[in-house]
């Protein structure tokens, strides 16, 4: 006896027959498109976000991660109203980059070590990209697009996510008490080999996760060509579904001016692109956080790097 069949999984049946004809249709793109995603993660993203997640992982087993954090949380507890394990995800958020804040808040909801508001404040601002990236990719094609655009451009990334996050913390976290408990960190040679032995084998599975979500990411840009959409859109729509491979598009095209470029990659940026959104709730879903929650942000933080582009191009 058959269960009936909610409207839902109709739905969901549709749409898997509509990608399983333009996967089929389009299979010599479909090829093409997942080489592309392939070369960019062995290229760009597992020599540049792996070294920072085996960094991580060694600090937070051997207990060195709250050790970091008890630097800066004298400062981060009076502006962002944040706890230790919430100063360490602030910090790691900003300087390890995308998605490992999404990872690291997750991992330490998961472990107690955030109550479950203080971690959906922080994925409200706290999962960015690293400076490593924005010096590696994003400065050079600044500077080839328009010099004198790149460091105001480098401020906003970084100061709109701080400033829309001290809002977050100031009005949603109570300001945390002064008293924290004692630290006591005893490394052996023995531990070490351990925690880098369980490192490895933690981030291999989830790096290749990230690559896995940056091939369906970028195979579904195949959709795009079964519609008659005018190349302009074609190009923005194309970079908006991965970052890696989008912003390389939106730089070499030769219908958008200058402005509407730098306007564009900024707004990529701040939205991560599809990809972006699938690596992050590979984290914020299992450990019960609000997805919901993250999209709202990231819609407001768009909307104010829109505004500060724009703000931008009226004074330089």
């Amino acid at each position: 006896m058959y269960r009936k069949t909610s409207f839902l999984s109709k739905i969901y049946l549709l749409l898997f027959l509509f990608l399983f004809f333009v996967l089929l249709l389009g299979s010599s793109q479909v090829v093409n498109l997942a080489l592309e995603s392939i070369y960019q993660w062995l290229t760009r993203i597992l020599p540049i976000l792996f070294p920072f997640m085996m960094f991580h992982s060694c600090m937070s087993i051997l207990g060195l991660d709250m050790l970091l954090a008890m630097l800066f949380y004298p400062v981060l507890r009076r502006i962002f109203f944040t706890t230790v394990c919430g100063s360490y995800c602030l910090v790691a958020g900003f300087f390890f980059g995308f998605p490992m804040g999404a990872k690291i808040v997750s991992q330490f909801y998961t472990e107690k070590k955030l109550s479950k508001k203080e971690a959906e404040v922080l994925l409200g601002f706290c999962n960015t990209f690293s400076p490593a990236y924005y010096k590696g990719f994003v400065y050079p094609a600044l500077l080839a697009l328009q010099p004198q655009m790149a460091i105001p451009c480098l401020l906003g990334i970084y100061l709109i996510p701080l400033g829309y996050g001290c809002f977050l913390c100031r009005t949603q976290l109570a300001h945390p008490s002064k008293s924290i408990e004692p630290l006591n960190v005893d490394i052996s040679y023995k531990n070490f080999l351990s925690a880098f032995q369980t490192a490895c084998s933690n981030n291999l599975k989830a790096i290749g996760m990230i690559g896995a979500h940056m091939l369906i990411a970028n195979v579904l840009r195949s959709i795009l060509y079964v519609f008659p959409v005018k190349e302009g859109y074609m190009t923005i729509l194309g970079s908006s579904f991965e970052i890696s491979t989008g912003l390389p598009i939106l730089c070499q095209s030769s219908l958008l001016s200058v402005p509407a470029k730098i306007t564009a990659l900024l707004t990529l940026l701040s939205f991560g692109g599809i990809s972006g959104l699938m690596q992050a709730f590979t984290f914020i879903v299992p450990a019960g956080l609000s997805a919901t929650n993250y999209i709202k942000n990231k819609i407001i933080l768009i909307l104010l790097t829109i505004l500060n582009t724009i703000f931008i191009y009226q004074i330089v």
